[in-house]
Parts: structure tokens; C-alpha cells; sequence
């Protein structure tokens, strides 16, 4: 019994090599957490987008 348990920890170790596979994909959702970030601070790049549709009400109409 006891040599089967080390034997479920060798199948657990291999497990465990795939979330570390899965760290990398959480390195990607951060990189897409940052744009969404920098897009959140590009609000002022946006407001300057919607001011020129209010300066020209009549090219949008």
C-alpha cells in the first residue's frame, strides 16, 4: 500500500506540471488585464475622439 501511494504522487507531479502550464496562460489574461488597464487610462485619448464628434455634430448627422 504504501509503494502505491508513491506511485499516485508520481501521477500528481506530472498534474502538476500542466497548471504550471496553466501559469503561463494566467501571465496572458494579466497581459490582456494591462491593455484593458492602458485602455482604461486612454479614456482621455477616447474623450478627445467624442469631443470631436461634438465639434462636429453635423458631420456625425
Amino acid at each position: 500500500a504504501a509503494p502505491a501511494e508513491p506511485a499516485p504522487e508520481a501521477e500528481e507531479a506530472p498534474e502538476t506540471e500542466v497548471p504550471e502550464e496553466e501559469a503561463p496562460e494566467a501571465e496572458a489574461p494579466e497581459a490582456e488585464d494591462a491593455p484593458e488597464a492602458a485602455a482604461e487610462d486612454a479614456p482621455p485619448e477616447e474623450a478627445p475622439d467624442e469631443g470631436s464628434a461634438e465639434d462636429g455634430p453635423a458631420a456625425t448627422a
